[in-house]
């Protein structure tokens, strides 16, 4: 998008955290200006109109300020006054909004965005990394919202505001089911179906028939037998060290105070290298609208 109205077009990201110091751990917007012979300015953040780094709001008293971290900008005219504003998702999974004021601008305060029982957040069995990607899904002339969350699935967030308004949002309704609570996260190559979790959204018509379709990224992990470990013996120590895993996690559950069960965690870790390989990746997937 060309964020700063300048006829080039811009590249904008969001990010994890500001820093490693966990004190100051705040997600930022990057911005990669756009020049004429279409190459990109270094990412620098994003700055409000006071000046200052744009950042979300954080509650107060936590160890780590999850409201603030995992941004996820998507900009848009939402209120249709001819300036970007932009959507923003993050950790904990609520929704925020930075009005535009033209050229790039924004205040430095975010409003968050709001369903019929107050605000719109991913929570619960929906997990939390809301991703917002707005558009009109429904045809109606006004723009919704559409999310992809940590749990899996997309939700879809009907707009009853009408055209050029502020959004004025119905509650998150499941387009695409999430995976079960209790299916494990990994998975053989050959068993993939569906999309599993962390998922994002895009939509747009991708076979030309009027209607929007639905691509959604997500986050697998594929295992596999280790090389010359058979079938038999790859599922008898799977499920040995998945109740060893168990185990571990009771007793550092019921750990004291101080005590620490990061070395034993390790070299459980290492001991499943002995018969399963990793293949932490991802697919997209199409859904052609009917």
């Amino acid at each position: 998008m060309d964020i700063d109205a300048d006829g080039h077009s811009d590249i904008l990201s969001g990010s994890y955290a500001e820093s490693g110091k966990r004190e100051e751990m705040a997600g930022l917007f990057q911005v990669l200006r756009g020049n004429s012979d279409g190459t990109f300015e270094k990412a620098v953040p994003l700055l409000g109109t006071d000046n200052r780094p744009l950042k979300l709001p954080s509650q107060q008293g936590r160890s780590l300020p999850t409201d603030a971290l995992c941004t996820r900008p998507f900009a848009i005219d939402w209120d249709g006054d001819g300036d970007l504003d932009l959507v923003v998702g993050n950790f904990t999974g609520s929704f925020h909004i930075f009005t535009g004021e033209g050229r790039g601008r924004f205040p430095p305060q975010a409003t968050p965005l709001n369903g019929p029982a107050g605000p719109l957040q991913l929570h619960g069995d929906l997990g939390g990394h809301s991703d917002p990607f707005v558009i009109d899904f429904d045809g109606d002339g006004d723009l919704d919202l559409l999310t992809g969350s940590a749990s899996g699935g997309v939700w879809w967030a009907e707009n009853g505001a009408g055209p050029k308004k502020l959004p004025m949002l119905h509650n998150l309704v499941e387009l695409i089911a999430a995976p079960p609570k209790d299916q494990d996260v990994q998975t053989r190559p050959e068993n993939v179906r569906a999309p599993a979790r962390a998922t994002r959204v895009w939509a747009a018509d991708m076979n030309g028939d009027g209607k929007l379709d639905v691509l959604v990224g997500d986050n697998a992990v594929l295992i596999s037998p280790a090389r010359g470990v058979s079938e038999e013996e790859f599922e008898k120590r799977r499920a040995e060290w998945t109740d060893s895993m168990n185990a571990l996690r009771k007793r550092m559950r019921s750990a004291r105070a101080g005590e620490s069960r990061e070395e034993e965690l390790l070299q459980l870790y290492e001991k499943r290298k002995e018969f399963l390989i990793e293949d932490r990746t991802g697919f997209v997937w199409l859904y052609l609208r009917k």
